[in-house]
């Protein structure tokens, strides 16, 4: 009886290499958490940086195979909506059914929201703001993680 008893004691962790271990792991992951959450972030504001680009290098295409202008008119500060010209008459634009929509926190800023961009058959791009820039914001207090200022050449990318 005596032999069982000093066996069972003997197998498995005690109380203090239980909380040790605990301890560590809580430590490991404090650590880790923040590194992960801004990481993932950034992969979002790049992803939601290429599919904008994307978008405008598709449409600029398709304006020069189908030998007609393009718009991407930014509707409000998380969508952006194309628009296929379709004369006649004049000016005359009829959507495309092209859409994006930008992910939570991830914006155009302000000034941006009611600008257009055309797109030419001929390959020209016009915007008609100076820049566009797009934002990601950390928290509902806006803080500003990361801008993005497309020029009107539309590629030519600065962060600030």
């Amino acid at each position: 009886m005596e032999v069982e008893m000093r066996r069972s004691n003997e197998e498995g962790f005690t109380v203090v290499q239980l909380l040790a271990s605990l301890v560590i792991v809580a430590i490991m992951s404090a650590i880790a958490t923040p590194w992960f959450i801004s990481h993932q972030r950034s992969v979002q504001f790049s992803s939601a940086l290429m599919n904008f680009k994307s978008l405008i290098q598709r449409t600029k295409a398709l304006a020069g195979i189908e030998g007609t202008t393009f718009r991407i008119d930014v509707t409000d500060s998380v969508t952006a909506v194309v628009s296929r010209h379709s004369p006649p008459p004049e000016n005359n634009y009829v959507l495309s059914g092209d859409t994006l929509r930008f992910p939570p926190r991830v914006r155009f800023d302000a000034p941006a929201v009611g600008e257009v961009f055309y797109l030419f058959p001929d390959g020209r791009a016009n915007f008609t703001g100076g820049t566009l820039t797009i934002m990601m914001t950390e928290n509902s207090q806006n803080t500003r993680v990361r801008r993005l200022a497309l020029l009107p050449a539309i590629g030519e990318v600065v962060l600030r």
